[in-house]
């Protein structure tokens, strides 16, 4: 992925960070992400490939999220009645 100014703030925003969270994380300065996002400098390779990191873990964290209702209701849809266990005791006798 491209690492525009563009691409750096939507994961930014997407991650719900501040720009200094982001650079915290990538061990430089708030400055520097400010500089990234108006287009004034382009991260390192370091930095991309950190970035890419960071946007693919939001991806998998984006579609585990979007499938969790889905689970849960196939989970509900396959679940087995509770099993009354006097009668399982009855029948064994």
């Amino acid at each position: 992925m491209g690492w525009s100014r563009e691409n750096i703030r939507t994961l930014r925003l997407r991650l719900g960070w501040s720009q200094g969270e982001l650079a915290r994380r990538l061990h430089t300065e708030t400055n520097t992400i400010d500089l990234w996002e108006l287009g004034s400098d382009e991260p390192e390779l370091q930095f991309q490939e950190e970035l890419e990191l960071l946007f693919r873990q939001a991806s998998v964290c984006s579609a585990e999220t979007q499938s969790l209702p889905g689970a849960e209701l196939a989970c509900e849809s396959s679940a087995l009645d509770q099993i009354d266990f006097s009668c399982v005791k009855e029948n064994l006798q």
